[in-house]
Order: structure tokens, then sequence, then C-alpha cells
């Protein structure tokens, strides 16, 4: 299954939009192609604890719920890096 949507849709101020199916929870290459990694990086994640899951069987399962809210958390400490990074740069050089 990918969430690629074959048809995105364009809002106002020419933005495309893709829908994603609302799944209650997510197998580990569902939740890798979401963070746009490969499966063996989301396997560290899950084996290190950064992202937790559900084992029935064989297979691993992610609540989308938490796979969504780590994406939200990484996206706002990558945020907050590279303000931290441009602070430094203009003490270093007040014309950056």
């Amino acid at each position: 299954m990918t969430f690629t949507s074959p048809h995105p849709f364009t809002i106002m101020g020419g933005q495309d939009i893709g829908l994603l199916p609302s799944l209650p929870e997510l197998t580990v290459a569902q939740a890798a192609e979401l963070l746009l990694v490969s499966e063996s990086f989301m396997l560290t994640l899950l084996d290190s604890g950064e992202l937790s899951c559900q084992n029935i069987g064989n297979q691993r399962y992610i609540k989308s719920d938490d796979l969504f809210a780590f994406k939200a958390k990484q996206k706002r400490l990558h945020l907050e890096t590279v303000d931290e990074l441009v602070e430094e740069g203009q003490l270093l050089n007040p014309n950056y």
C-alpha cells in the first residue's frame, strides 16, 4: 500500500495536497514511507524506543497518532536547531 496520491488536489494559493488513508495502525513500511526514511532506519527508531510499536505475531504496528506526534516533534526540534544556528551566525557576523 502506498500513500502517494495519484491525484493531488490544489488548494487556494496553488499548493498541492494529497490525501492519506485514516489508519489507526501502520506497518513498518507504511510508517517509513510517511517519514521518508528507510525501513531499516524505522526499525532502528523502534528498537531504540524513540517510537513505540505493538508486536502482533512477527509484525510490528505503529499507532498513527504516535507516528504523527513523533513527526511533529522532529519538525519542531529541527526548526529550533535552525533558529539556534541563525542566531549563532548573527553573533559571529552581524551582517549575516
